[in-house]
């Protein structure tokens, strides 16, 4: 599981080694999908909140 927190994936992606469980691409959509997803979280916390 560690290896698809956002820490580890964008650290497979900086470094861009050939021991990663998956090539650079994939750990930045990682990291992409994990940006989304507390945007959208924090969106809908606000909205509800302040709506």
């Amino acid at each position: 599981m560690n290896d698809f927190l956002p820490q580890t994936a964008g650290g497979h992606f900086m470094l861009a080694d050939g021991d990663a469980p998956y090539p650079p691409a994939a750990a930045i959509l990682i990291v992409l999908a994990w940006t989304a997803a507390a945007h959208l979280t924090g969106r809908f916390v606000l909205r509800r909140r302040d709506g």
